[in-house]
């Protein structure tokens, strides 16, 4: 009895060795470089946030909470020139009722944000990298930086050779300047 007990222990932490769980309160996204970001993204902007509301509302999977966020357009980088975009997250509180969506990109009334945007059903978009697609831009004596608020994601890779896997070692800039963010999605903005 001892002796199984024993090989169980062992098989059991060489398996959480070998396959490390996803961090707890992660959303696992596929790590993307800013130029595969802007890519597939159908709009790159850069604005500010005038409004934020939260109700309930449905889809296919059910009633849920979502959040509408209102950005003003100052400039665009890519896509169609737009004076607006309402952007629609899962997610917010209604009523007492709050929805948590780790990795989820939050909003402050008033804050300047550079997005990476794609469009959705009904005029609304969505950040397809969650809190990823989000540069918040903050100011530091004459520097102009763009920041990433990354906690809540979990990021991973797929590749033929290694499969699906849970990159914890190589996380994705989440503070740059102005020059190099726009060098990073030059090529895929000047097209």
């Amino acid at each position: 009895m001892r002796r199984l007990f024993f090989g169980s222990l062992v098989t059991a932490v060489l398996l959480s060795i070998a396959f490390p769980p996803a961090p707890a309160n992660a959303t696992v996204i596929y790590a993307r470089t800013l130029k595969e970001m802007a890519k597939r993204a159908d709009a790159i902007v850069v604005g500010a946030v005038t409004t934020r509301a939260s109700q309930y509302g449905r889809d296919e999977h059910g009633t849920r909470i979502y959040t509408f966020t209102r950005i003003a357009i100052e400039r665009t980088l890519k896509g169609k020139q737009l004076t607006d975009v309402v952007i629609r997250q899962w997610g917010g509180t209604v009523g007492g009722v709050t929805m948590k969506v780790p990795g989820n990109a939050e909003f402050t009334v008033g804050e300047r944000v550079v997005l990476f945007l794609r469009a959705g059903r009904g005029g609304v978009f969505h950040l397809p990298n969650l809190a990823a697609s989000k540069f918040s831009i903050r100011f530091e004596g004459q520097k102009t930086f763009l920041v990433r608020n990354l906690e809540g994601i979990a990021f991973a890779s797929r590749s033929p050779e290694k499969g699906f896997r849970l990159l914890d070692d190589r996380l994705p800039s989440s503070k740059l300047t102005w020059q190099e963010f726009y060098k990073e999605i030059a090529e895929e903005v000047t097209k």
